[in-house]
């Protein structure tokens, strides 16, 4: 059973069901004792708290967060310590969508070979270097561009249940983060290929979506000073090598003991290393399906856009090449390097002798980088019963991870 359009609808599920279970397991307490992460609590939970429903025309970082807003709104209609938990479960969701509209129908004539598409699955389930990616709300919108750009790419789907549920998370998406910018010209080359009313919807939707995200960016982003990034090839280099080409397949844990070696720590290295994964990527371009050259261009033009200007704490191209730094940047062109070795088993003998090596080789990386660091405490629950409890205008600081991010609320009435 090789062929995608043979696969019935139960090991579609069956896969989809097991890709969730080995999600949670990488961090069980991110479901089972949840915690806000970094802006979860911080700014997306606060304004939902404070300031209610207008909080969702507030830009954040220069453009709108649907998907953070909308998650909060829920999460404030039930009592403070359940707030988390709600979190886990949505962000849990949107996490499992991409893999689950991969491995959906809709691709089945893009990508025609299934188990290429479940080892690209799996391998977005147990992903190295992702610790910042793993079910929390703050990065949501990068699974949700993930899924509405396969949407966009894959075939129409059948029923208006299915079509309704499509648009409604390309809408989600594009509300959410600058993604539909990047996106639009490729539902513009879909509806070109195939002009169907589903498609031209879809079209409709990412480019309104994508002027209320460009206009917001131009009014915001504009009064924000240009940050020196300290960028040169070497650099680039360098983040690509120890971010994507390294630390995407034999982990983070595994590349930190490499570039200590004076040999693979060295520009040259980066370089030479970087130079190869160009002329093997170019290889896989030129056999791969549509479906893959379109990943990755345009997971390519969202990396040039986050290394141009990142809305990180780690301004400078130095910062951003040390690992555990800036995760989110990174994880779609992992997931493009791992595709792209993927398409190389169909090459020339030589060329696909090495793409299984590094295929094999990169079970070292998902064994190391597997778990996940727990959580520190905060004792958040205790402190939200607290705050249930407490008078009106009191307010009350909750200590979140990362370390150093807080939530501050102040107890309103009612």
């Amino acid at each position: 059973m090789y062929d995608a359009t043979k696969i019935r609808p139960q090991q579609r599920w069956l896969h989809v069901c097991l890709i969730t279970a080995v999600m949670v397991a990488r961090r069980p307490d991110a479901l089972f004792h949840a915690q806000f992460w970094a802006e979860d609590g911080t700014l997306w939970y606060r304004d939902a708290y404070q300031i209610g429903i207008s909080a969702f025309l507030h830009p954040a970082l220069g453009y709108l967060q649907t998907v953070s807003r909308l998650t909060a709104f829920i999460a404030v209609q039930f009592p403070l310590a359940c707030a988390p938990t709600i979190y886990a479960i949505i962000a849990l969701y949107f996490q499992v969508l991409p893999a689950g509209i991969w491995l959906s129908k809709r691709l089945d004539k893009n990508i025609v070979s299934w188990p290429g598409r479940i080892a690209v699955a799996y391998f977005y389930a147990v992903i190295p270097n992702s610790y910042e990616w793993n079910m929390n709300i703050t990065n949501t919108q990068w699974h949700l561009a993930l899924a509405a750009f396969l949407i966009i790419i894959g075939s129409p789907t059948e029923g208006v249940g299915s079509r309704l549920a499509d648009t409604v998370i390309v809408l989600l998406s594009g509300l959410s983060g600058p993604f539909s910018i990047f996106y639009a010209p490729f539902a513009a080359w879909e509806y070109r290929r195939e002009r169907t009313k589903q498609k031209a919807a879809i079209l409709t939707i990412t480019v309104i979506c994508a002027a209320i995200q460009a206009l917001s960016l131009l009014t915001t982003l504009c009064s924000r000073p240009l940050v020196h990034l300290d960028a040169s090839f070497s650099t680039l280099c360098k983040i690509l090598t120890d971010q994507i080409l390294l630390g995407g397949l034999v982990g983070a844990h595994l590349t930190n003991i490499i570039i200590m070696n004076p040999f693979f720590g060295s520009a040259w290295a980066a370089v030479s290393l970087t130079l190869c994964a160009m002329a093997v990527t170019i290889i896989a371009l030129k056999i791969g399906p549509p479906a893959y050259v379109k990943m990755f261009l345009f997971i390519g033009l969202l990396l040039i856009s986050s290394l141009i200007r990142p809305a990180s704490q780690a301004n400078t191209w130095d910062e951003m090449a040390q690992l555990g730094n800036c995760d989110r940047y990174f994880i779609g062109p992992i997931l493009v390097w791992f595709s792209t070795l993927i398409v190389l088993l169909g090459s020339k003998l030589f060329v696909r002798k090495m793409a299984m090596s590094l295929l094999f080789v990169s079970f070292f990386g998902i064994i190391g980088d597997f778990h996940y660091p727990i959580f520190d405490p905060t004792n958040f629950t205790s402190e939200a019963i607290g705050f249930a409890g407490a008078k009106v205008g009191t307010v009350v600081v909750f200590p979140e991870n990362p370390l150093g991010w807080s939530m501050v609320l102040t107890k309103r009435s009612g």
